[in-house]
């Protein structure tokens, strides 16, 4: 699906004079508001990236308000385009394979059923017939004959029964590998669902989950608040792109410096949470603050015009402990007023809240 404007010349732009000026006061608005509409939309669908397709459009909207040179905003125009064809095309996608999954189950229990019925019916026949002969065998005189019938029909209804079984057993064998392939296809499903599209760790909406088991069980853990310092910066300088593999880079080394069974998770844009179960604040710090010393010292490479470059970046931390008082809102309120005041202070550092 390509959406392109036949009557759009770029040689045709005119230095911006007042009305001009006006006239660009008045677009940019229209494409911002435009670009809350979509990110609406957006956030109603269910596949897992939404939440950083709006982070996207966002800084669309941000790079749209301040670029004033028209190259420049054509390419801003041709690439939102691209990135929301892509999002659509892959929401149609999402929808048409959760419509197949319910068909796929509606068809194991509809085959289930007919093939049950029908079965039972055969075997009800058999048996019908089995009982008309006997039946018929009480008009029997010769003793030897009637045992050699009864003989007969028992060896037969004997073989029947096992006949049934053996057929029982085939199809629930063949119901139950249908149901486990459409449970594996399911399980897969809610793992996308649970996890941030580009970064693969968890999204915001399993974090919100995780955090409201941990505060009801009052279970003691550590939350710590992350921001990737100047991204902005990043994403200006080098492009969208290399923002983008830069968030992977911080996932990926946030993974590597928790344990297994910590949470880290993508809380939107550059920001990440990491919930340290089981810790204190006092235990967490040495940790954090080797990984903000580390990931400062470790330049980031990335290919550009057939060239390797290498940058560094760094992270700011909030960092917070639960406390028995604490909802989920207090918590988070207090994990980002400090990392507001690791920012404040200049940045790449860790703050206790």
């Amino acid at each position: 699906m390509k959406i392109v404007n036949p009557n759009f010349n770029p040689a045709a732009v005119k230095p911006a004079g007042p009305d001009q000026a006006a006239r660009s006061r008045v677009l940019t608005d229209f494409v911002t508001d435009l670009l809350k509409l979509v990110s609406f939309i957006a956030t109603q669908t269910e596949p897992r990236d939404s939440q950083e397709f709006c982070n996207r459009l966002g800084r669309f909207g941000a790079d749209v308000t301040s670029e004033n040179d028209p190259a420049r905003l054509n390419n801003l125009r041709n690439t939102c385009m691209r990135a929301s064809e892509d999002f659509f095309e892959y929401w149609r996608r999402h929808l048409h394979e959760r419509d197949q999954e319910f068909r796929d189950l509606i068809e194991i229990l509809m085959t289930a059923v007919q093939t049950i019925n029908r079965d039972n019916q055969n075997f009800n026949a058999t048996l019908a017939q089995s009982n008309a002969r006997l039946n018929s065998y009480c008009d029997l005189s010769d003793i030897r004959d009637l045992k050699l019938r009864l003989r007969e029909e028992v060896t037969n209804l004997q073989s029947t029964i096992q006949e049934k079984q053996r057929l029982d057993q085939a199809q629930a064998a063949e119901f139950d590998r249908r149901i486990s392939a459409l449970q594996s296809r399911l399980q897969v499903v809610e793992q996308q669902a649970a996890t941030d599209g580009l970064t693969g760790i968890y999204n915001r909406a399993t974090l919100d989950l995780k955090l409201r088991e941990l505060v009801s069980r009052s279970q003691p853990f550590v939350l710590a608040m992350f921001d990737i310092d100047n991204f902005k910066l990043i994403n200006d300088q080098y492009g969208h792109q290399v923002g983008d593999q830069v968030i992977i880079a911080t996932a990926r080394a946030l993974k590597e410096a928790t344990r297994s069974n910590d949470f880290v998770a993508r809380y939107g844009g550059e920001e990440f949470v990491v919930l340290h179960i089981g810790s204190r604040a006092a235990l967490s710090m040495p940790r954090f603050n080797y990984l903000l010393e580390n990931l400062s010292r470790t330049p980031f490479s990335f290919p550009s015009l057939g060239l390797t470059k290498e940058i560094t970046f760094t992270l700011s931390c909030g960092l917070t402990q639960f406390r028995s008082d604490d909802s989920v809102e207090t918590l988070i309120s207090r994990a980002d007023t400090a990392l507001y005041q690791a920012k404040k202070q200049g940045k790449n550092r860790l703050i206790v809240g």
